[in-house]
């Protein structure tokens, strides 16, 4: 059974903040061609709301912002591809992106069969891990 999904089933979403990870390109360190910084605007209009973006996805910096995200706001972290410990998945990594959010919500199907510290070293650290719409 499939139901057709409007604006009051997301409501209550709202009553949180989103935090969101994701990666652009392979690069080879920090590179300002794969910054994710391009896409704060396009996100912001299909979302309906100001995206905040940090300027890296771990660190005190990143911590204090997710701290001051509002109800319903949202932050888009930094490419965590500029980071080697990603694609390695990095035990330490993971634990360090795992420790922003208390949910974990996979909607990288493209990405999914990767065993990367953002799709699958967090799941280790953040309960619940669950599929999103697009798995």
């Amino acid at each position: 059974m499939s139901k057709k999904c409007d604006d009051s089933d997301f409501e209550g979403l709202f009553y949180y903040f989103f935090l969101i990870f994701c990666f652009q390109g392979r690069p080879k360190g920090v590179t300002p061609k794969y910054s994710l910084k391009p896409l704060v605007p396009r996100l912001s209009e299909l979302l309906g709301v100001e995206v905040k973006i940090a300027d890296n996805c771990i660190g005190e910096e990143v911590e204090k912002l997710v701290a001051q995200i509002p109800e319903g706001g949202v932050l888009l972290l930094e490419n965590v591809r500029l980071h080697k410990e990603e694609e390695k998945n990095d035990p330490e990594f993971a634990k360090k992106l795992a420790s922003l959010a208390d949910l974990y919500v996979n909607d990288a199907f493209g990405a999914t069969h990767h065993a990367h510290a953002s799709t699958e070293g967090v799941t280790k650290y953040l309960k619940p891990s669950v599929a999103g719409f697009l798995m």
